[in-house]
């Protein structure tokens, strides 16, 4: 287990960690870990793509970010609402949320990961495990 980083794509973070170099810069975010108390907060209007949430770690993404390539683990928790755009793997294998027809599906929320459905927005096949929120 590494360090923990906690950052928003608002910020500018550069480095190395045990996948290689990372980057967060001009609203941009590529190749983040997050575990042991780390998170990165996704905002309107940013993205973030190869991120792995690991044992302790949290991704949060704001309605209009958008997160692809996410590798979701045991341990790990996704904040978002049905106005973000995420698409990854989780245990239960693909997930995804559409932050324009605010569909999500196969989301797993636990370990203080939580999922708001906004007005119009949908969860489909969702597991809401130990410490998950819908």
């Amino acid at each position: 287990q590494g360090g923990a980083l906690v950052t928003s794509t608002a910020a500018t973070v550069t480095g190395s960690n045990r996948l290689g170099n990372f980057t967060v810069e001009n609203g941009k975010a590529d190749g983040v870990v997050l575990e042991s108390g780390g998170r990165l907060d996704v905002l309107e209007g940013h993205s973030a793509q190869k991120t792995l949430v690991d044992d302790g770690g949290t991704l949060a993404v704001s309605a209009g970010g958008k997160a692809t390539d996410v590798t979701m683990t045991s341990g790990g928790a996704l904040i978002a609402d049905s106005g973000a755009t995420v698409e990854g793997t989780n245990a239960s294998g693909k997930f995804s949320i559409d932050g324009i027809s605010g569909q999500a599906s196969d989301l797993l929320l636990e370990n203080g990961g939580s999922f708001t459905v906004n007005a119009g927005g949908q969860a489909s096949n969702t597991t809401v495990g130990h410490r998950g929120t819908l």
